[in-house]
Formats: C-alpha cells, sequence, structure tokens
C-alpha cells in the first residue's frame, strides 16, 4: 500500500495567492505546499478564478507537477485546478461530469489513479437570497452519483475533496441559531448531506472527529473573524465509510494564510 498526502484548499483566486507574503512567512503558503519538504502528493485548489494563460507560469511550467485547470466559462470566477506530484502515476484526467450546465463553470477536475479515484470539486454556493440553493441542490446530487458509478466502474473508491459550501452540523459554524436562514446551513442543504452520509459516504474529518469544536476553515474578513476563530467548515473530504480506516491523518492547516480558507490535509493509504 502507498500513502498519499492530499491538500484541498479554495484559494480564492490563483493571482491573488500567488503575490501574497504573510509577515510572518519569507514565502507564500501554496509555495510551500508544493516544496519538496512538505512531501504533498496531490494538491487540489478551487475558485482559482483565472484562465490557464493568467495562471503564472510557476505552476503551469513547475518541473515537479503536473497542472490541470477546469476554468469557468465565465471569467474570474470559479475554476478548479488540481497539481499532481510528477512522480505519482496517473491513469487519467478529466474536467467535469458530462453535464454542461455544472462542467461549464469549472467545477469539477476528476483524476483516476490506479488504486483510487480523486474529485476536486468547488461546489456551488445558494447566494444570499437563495435563488441558487436548488442549483446546488441538483449539483450536490449529480456529483456523488457520478462518484458512485466511477467506483463501481473502475472497482477503485471515488474520494471527493473541496469547498462543499455547507457546514453539515452546528458544531461545524460558530453560529448556527443565528444562520439558520442563510445558504450553506439551511436544512435542505443540511438534509442532502446526511442523507449521502447515511448511504454511501462519510464525512472523514467527522469519522476521526466527531466531537471536535471551533475546527473551522473559512473565515470572513469582516470583524477580525479569523483572528477571532469565529467561522465555518466548508472544507471536506468525502468517501466510502469502508475506506476510513486507510485514513492515516487528517488536519486543518489553519496556519496557512493567503485565502479566506486554509487547506485540509488527508494522508490516506491505497
Amino acid at each position: 500500500m502507498k500513502t498519499f498526502k492530499i491538500v484541498t484548499w479554495n484559494i480564492n483566486g490563483i493571482r491573488a495567492i500567488s503575490n501574497y507574503q504573510h509577515k510572518n512567512d519569507s514565502v507564500f503558503c501554496l509555495n510551500k505546499l508544493m516544496g519538496k519538504k512538505s512531501k504533498i502528493d496531490i494538491i487540489c485548489l478551487q475558485e482559482v478564478k483565472a484562465l490557464l494563460e493568467q495562471v503564472p507560469l510557476e505552476y503551469v511550467q513547475n518541473p515537479e507537477w503536473e497542472f490541470f485547470l477546469s476554468p469557468s466559462y465565465k471569467k474570474g470566477q470559479s475554476g478548479v485546478a488540481t497539481l499532481i506530484r510528477k512522480n505519482v502515476q496517473l491513469k487519467k484526467q478529466y474536467a467535469g461530469i458530462g453535464i454542461k450546465n455544472y462542467d461549464q463553470e469549472g467545477r469539477i477536475i476528476v483524476t483516476e489513479f490506479g488504486n483510487f479515484n480523486l474529485l476536486n470539486v468547488y461546489f456551488p454556493n445558494g447566494r444570499r437570497d437563495h435563488s441558487r440553493v436548488a442549483f446546488k441542490l441538483k449539483f450536490t446530487d449529480a456529483l456523488f452519483k457520478y462518484a458512485l458509478e466511477l467506483q463501481q466502474k473502475t472497482k477503485n473508491p471515488s474520494i471527493i475533496c473541496g469547498d462543499v459550501n455547507t457546514a453539515h452540523q452546528e458544531i461545524d459554524l460558530s453560529n448556527p441559531r443565528a444562520n439558520q436562514k442563510t445558504t450553506g446551513f439551511l436544512p435542505e442543504e443540511r438534509q442532502l448531506m446526511s442523507e449521502l452520509f447515511n448511504k454511501n459516504w462519510m464525512d472523514y474529518y467527522r469519522s476521526i472527529y466527531p466531537d471536535k469544536k471551533n475546527a473551522f476553515t473559512w473565515w470572513t474578513y469582516r470583524q477580525n473573524c479569523r483572528a477571532r476563530n469565529i467561522g465555518w467548515r466548508l472544507d471536506y473530504f468525502i468517501g466510502p465509510k469502508e475506506n476510513a480506516r486507510n485514513i492515516k491523518k487528517i488536519e486543518i492547516l489553519s496556519d496557512y494564510y493567503g485565502s479566506d480558507h486554509c487547506p485540509v490535509k488527508m494522508d490516506i493509504s491505497f
């Protein structure tokens, strides 16, 4: 068995983060994840917000990494990218799940390895006026259906990672009572996740830390919320229940800056 070290991170703009310098860092954090010392094998990025020609060459032409991008047809929005270290054997990679309404927004990259599948996903935001909640729910249902079909086709487990844009339980955000009518914590959004977790899937972070409080991955830029750790857990690794035993470590890298989200890292063996 090989242990894969995988990171998911909503970077809120690859061009912005490429210029980020934290006051305590000599090198911004995405470069640190890509460095040899990190020993990371795969990095899944969401909200890249760039076309390929707009991505800094240090990523596209990095000698240590393969870079795959699925941009949105709307400039400056969405977009996902998967970086795979060149010593990791890859069978196949492609963008989307074959549904134009979802694929054109640059929300999904699928990578198939010899013994597992990885889906890098940026789930839709339901918007403040809830105008995209129905779209988000249909997207989620279609995505998990596709992941299950892929699993059956390849005979390998499908792991979904990315910004799910939903806090599943009250423990997953600071102020659950105040956000009952806020997208990302609506009853119908949470119910769909519960249904998925009651069937084939598992929230891998909660499989290891079922009762851990104040474990957040997103903080609004307003009111110094990150420093006060007033946030939401929106970034997940989700996979088949039977593969939870393969997890060696999963951690929220809250000391990595440059975005309103922080990375989540999982070590898993196949």
